[in-house]
């Protein structure tokens, strides 16, 4: 008796029957095996939104997070245990074979079992499918959930380590991928290898493939004939470059270089070595190429480095301006002076670039409520101007309520649009304007909260931006193609990284696809003498753990925080590790995303942006980052960190007195504090910038001794006999 003949049968019988029939293709849906099981390569076959059983072993375990991977002999698939599922399936680790019935759904590209509707642990400790060797060029959707092997690749990241996110490789022949991490993986904090590797991995998708490797099982040693990460770009000019690479094996080295048109020319270098290098000469100013290097060894072996977009110098005036929103501190001045240093001034900086623009207006802006510059760009596109602008969906934007008549993408999903920057006129070389920094378009950001904007005029820096905020927007036209846009860990790095801007080398990174955290990283490792950080949040301890190592060279660190219930486990590793630390206790927010590093010598440079120090904007927010080798500049920054600086040790009074009736000396100090008091102390206390009290006791009436704390930022609690409670900030050497 066939089902359809019961079906038919159930119709012909009553109401009663009906529910029965209901029921019965409710049962039907849901549990597909009814029907019989169906390999892995069958199921993928099926529309989204198909109900399917499948039977597979687990290629993964809670390394991956919530997803398992599942393979049979056909294929492989990934089951997410989203909505409803059972919440037991976490316990599935590799080895398990497992049937799962389920709903097939697409997640950014990735085919998926979910939700699940039922398993079962059908046996466990299972051998692993052999995993099949393929370059990563050739990885299609049919690979999907199965394990490959790649051979002869390396990590482009190098030295560097594993975190949450992506990390790009490159195989011998050129071709790129990206191995992502969650955050929970066992690699984490891990050193990237900086040799030639064969790489296992999950071939899984997001937007594109991505491979996940699960333990450092998944790596090992390749001895094959490779270009050494990464090359080096120099002596940038108008009309050309320097090139160096490294390969290596003894090889003839050669170099392809193509225009923005797609033209290509090749270099030819036949001397045998290990480091080549040649001068591309004759291309055209703020022109964008596509730079691929390779050498060719004594066998016939070729190895390629992936293509790096590299550019020339612009014929722009490299004109770079910096503004603060708050007083600076001049003593410091090497005879640098910021542009402005107030509320008024950074709102003049904007409107001026508003009301300047000939051609096009680009902004990325996390969120805004000043109606007045919306109306100055509402005012430029009346004039002609393209105004094409991009916020954070998740945020408050009130004065872009009601939208404005220009285009607006609001970006949403995981992750946040942390952007703070306008593009003016990026085709002009005259016109063309980056401004960026730290600072929203809020009221609160302009004017109490201390931040800062650094504006530069100079056409390649202006169309890296344009690149970048035209990934996000979806294309280059006149409406936002969402269908197209790319945000978060979606994006590729794919714009220049080093500038030449009039006699200034300038760096670009936009997070997270340009690996922004390991540039900070690599920049603290070369402090030679300070390092002066400002930011509102730091929760990253490889970069707190990177100022602890040259402290213990003999480098002065101080950090300013402001979320500091954030920063705690960063901070106590700056705390006990001789760093200077202070904690911006304010009404306002302490906004600034910047770091200064050997302020004072010829080397020095500032870090500044959009990117705060966390995870967060390491691997799922969009944000700018740009380092800055200038000594003047770098200097202009510290006259901003000092006022920042005097202000936290200046605010000595908790609760009551206007005027402190209690101050201490020295500060800072190495042994001891002399108290003077203008009224009696009952009893003190220090503790910790974190909080944490520690005992202390005031011998002759007016010293405590220190000797025993580490170096760092504490506070002095003097309880006063009037019952108020006077707190003072000092500094133990």
């Amino acid at each position: 008796m066939s089902i359809i003949w019961f079906i038919h049968k159930q119709i012909a019988a009553s109401v009663y029957h009906l529910n029965c029939v209901a029921a019965c293709v409710v049962c039907l849906l849901l549990y597909p095996e009814l029907y019989g099981q169906e390999s892995i390569l069958q199921a993928r076959q099926r529309p989204a939104g198909s109900v399917v059983t499948i039977k597979g072993i687990a290629l993964n375990g809670s390394e991956l997070g919530a997803i398992r991977y599942l393979q049979d002999s056909t294929a492989g698939i990934a089951v997410y245990p989203g909505g409803s599922s059972p919440s037991s399936f976490e316990q599935i680790t590799a080895t398990d074979e497992v049937q799962v019935t389920g709903v097939l759904s697409t997640y950014h590209g990735l085919l998926e079992i979910n939700p699940i509707l039922s398993y079962q642990k059908v046996s466990t400790g299972n051998s692993l499918p052999a995993p099949i060797e393929k370059d990563v060029d050739a990885l299609t959707f049919h690979d999907q959930g199965r394990l490959v092997r790649i051979r002869c690749a390396r990590f482009l990241g190098t030295p560097g380590y594993f975190d949450a996110g992506s990390h790009p490789i490159s195989t011998s022949n050129g071709n790129k991928s990206t191995v992502y991490l969650e955050g929970n993986h066992p690699l984490t904090n891990a050193a990237l290898p900086e040799f030639t590797i064969d790489l296992v991995a999950i071939a899984s998708y997001y937007d594109e493939v991505r491979l996940l490797i699960r333990s450092e099982s998944d790596i090992s040693s390749s001895d094959c004939f490779h270009i050494v990460p990464t090359p080096v770009q120099s002596q940038i000019t108008e009309t050309g470059f320097h090139v160096s690479w490294v390969s290596n094996e003894t090889a003839s080295g050669f170099c392809f270089v193509q225009d923005e048109d797609g033209s290509q020319d090749t270099i030819m270098l036949s001397i045998g070595e290990q480091h080549h290098e040649t001068l591309i000469t004759d291309l055209q100013p703020a022109e964008f190429y596509q730079i691929q290097v390779g050498a060719v060894n004594a066998t016939g072996d070729s190895a390629m480095y992936p293509a790096i977009p590299m550019t020339t110098k612009s014929t722009s005036s490299g004109s770079v301006a910096i503004y603060f929103n708050k007083n600076i501190d001049a003593s410091f001045s090497n005879g640098s002076n910021p542009d402005g240093t107030s509320f008024a001034e950074m709102m003049t900086s904007i409107m001026n670039l508003i009301g300047q623009a000939q051609s096009s207006l680009d902004i990325a802006m996390y969120n805004s409520n000043r109606p007045d510059i919306i109306f100055a760009l509402e005012q430029a596109m009346q004039r002609g101007v393209r105004v094409r602008y991009i916020g954070d969906g998740g945020q408050s934007n009130s004065a872009l309520d009601p939208l404005p008549d220009f285009s607006i993408l609001f970006r949403n999903g995981d992750g946040i649009m942390h952007h703070k920057f306008i593009i003016v006129d990026p085709h002009d070389p005259e016109l063309a304007v980056v401004w960026t920094g730290s600072t929203n378009h809020s009221t609160g950001q302009l004017s109490s909260d201390p931040n800062n904007a650094i504006v530069i005029q100079d056409q390649a820096l202006a169309k890296a931006y344009l690149q970048e905020f035209e990934e996000m927007w979806g294309g280059s036209g006149n409406s936002p193609n969402p269908l197209l846009s790319r945000t978060g860990s979606a994006k590729h790095n794919d714009t220049p990284h080093l500038f030449q801007i009039g006699d200034i080398q300038i760096e670009s990174y936009f997070s997270p696809s340009d690996n922004t955290n390991q540039e900070i990283l690599s920049e603290l490792q070369t402090a030679e003498t300070t390092i002066d950080v400002g930011l509102l949040l730091l929760t990253r301890n490889d970069l707190a753990g990177a100022m602890v190592d040259r402290v213990e060279d003999g480098v002065r660190v101080r950090v300013i925080v402001d979320d500091l219930e954030s920063s705690q486990s960063p901070i106590q590793t700056l705390n006990t590790g001789g760093a200077f630390t202070a904690h911006h206790d304010y009404n306002s927010i302490f906004h600034h995303k910047y770091a200064i590093i050997d302020e004072g010598e010829t080397d020095a440079l500032v870090i500044t942006g959009s990117h705060n120090w966390t995870t967060s904007a390491t691997v799922r927010n969009d944000e700018n980052t740009l380092i800055v080798h200038d000594r003047d500049i770098a200097n202009i920054y510290r006259q901003e960190f000092e006022a920042r600086w005097a202000e936290v040790f200046s605010s000595g009074v908790v609760q009551t007195s206007e005027v402190s009736p209690v101050r201490i000396s020295p500060n800072p100090a190495t042994d001891i504090i002399l108290v003077d008091s203008e009224a009696p102390v009952s009893s003190v206390t220090i503790s910790t910038i974190t909080g944490n009290v520690i005992s202390a006791e005031i011998t002759g009436d007016r010293y405590i001794n220190i000797t025993y704390l580490p170096p760092g930022l504490y506070y002095l609690n003097a309880q006063m006999a009037s019952g108020h409670l006077v707190k003072l900030p000092f500094v133990k050497l």
